[in-house]
């Protein structure tokens, strides 16, 4: 029964509906509907568990996973900064689905910055900023649009420093209509403000927030004091204030050098027409400039 409510809620590919579950190892990370698992004999994969508390819930679930694997089978294994997908399988019985993707050694970008002493170096930053631009480019070249980049969608590998993508749950085409809305906190005006033309742009937005995080551990609009409490503990508030006609506040001058600080502000512009692109800032922003490769394999230079 629950073969034909997937077919028709989520046009799965024939070949990828029944796959089997497998035995788990190890559990690498848990939250309220997703837990993370490295699979036994999988090698070097991971499945991603996403529970469900009732079956509408199992449906609008099946939905969103159909979408990121459609969305990632479009982009899996072509882009060393995209993590890889391998495939999926459902349980009704737990009213759980499970997905198959590359397992990654390492932190997200959230627990890595806050795990620091210190400030991140402004290479470091221009070093995970480049390997996420190169990134986007790429998804935007084939008309996807990510809308959900933060710090927490942001891994990287403990053995290279290679930084990968990941969570395309609520990613969209170029040009459809505004189905999802992804955490206010990183989303660009535009994604809950009708009147704003949507596109690959708002990744800039959300791209130049994680700059800031990187550069300061903390929220342009979220730093110590009341207010901040305030907008964490009140979404709206914050989208509010993110629609607004008041710029976010500028980064200082006086701590970072002018080419991030102009970086922050190219990216971060709340009027996607002012704003630049994804390519305009990985290909003609001064940041970017002076990025080294490691010329044996091609790989982003280890983090310094």
């Amino acid at each position: 029964r629950y073969s034909l409510v997937t077919r028709k809620y989520c046009k799965l590919p024939p070949h990828h509906r029944y796959r089997d579950v497998g035995t788990f190892i190890k559990r690498l990370s848990t939250n309220k509907t997703k837990r993370n698992f490295l699979d036994e004999g999988e090698g070097n994969r991971a499945r991603v568990k996403l529970e469900a508390s009732s079956m509408d819930q199992m449906h609008s679930l099946a939905e969103r996973v159909a979408k990121e694997l459609a969305i990632l089978e479009s982009v899996t294994g072509s882009h060393k900064n995209i993590v890889r997908y391998y495939g999926f399988s459902i349980s009704v019985r737990s009213k759980s689905i499970y997905f198959l993707m590359q397992h990654i050694e390492g932190p997200t970008l959230d627990s890595y910055v806050k795990s620091m002493a210190g400030a991140m170096s402004e290479n470091e930053i221009r070093v995970i900023t480049r390997q996420l631009l190169s990134a986007l480019v790429f998804v935007h070249a084939k008309g996807i649009v990510h809308k959900d980049v933060k710090p927490d969608n942001v891994l990287i590998r403990s053995s290279d420093n290679v930084v990968k993508l990941i969570d395309f749950g609520i990613a969209g085409i170029c040009g459809h209509k505004r189905d999802s809305i992804g955490p206010i906190a990183y989303s660009a005006p535009e994604i809950t403000d009708e009147s704003l033309p949507q596109s690959t742009k708002c990744d800039s937005f959300s791209l130049g927030l994680t700059v800031y995080f990187m550069a300061t551990k903390s929220h342009p609009l979220m730093n110590d004091g009341a207010e901040a409490l305030m907008l964490a503990l009140m979404p709206m508030m914050l989208a509010i204030k993110m629609r607004s006609q008041e710029p976010l506040p500028d980064m200082d001058s006086s701590k970072f050098s002018s080419a991030l600080c102009s970086f922050y502000k190219r990216s971060t512009h709340k009027h996607p027409s002012n704003r630049s692109s994804c390519s305009e800032l990985l290909f003609k922003s001064e940041f970017m400039t002076g990025v080294r490769e490691n010329t044996q394999d091609g790989q982003s230079c280890a983090i310094q």
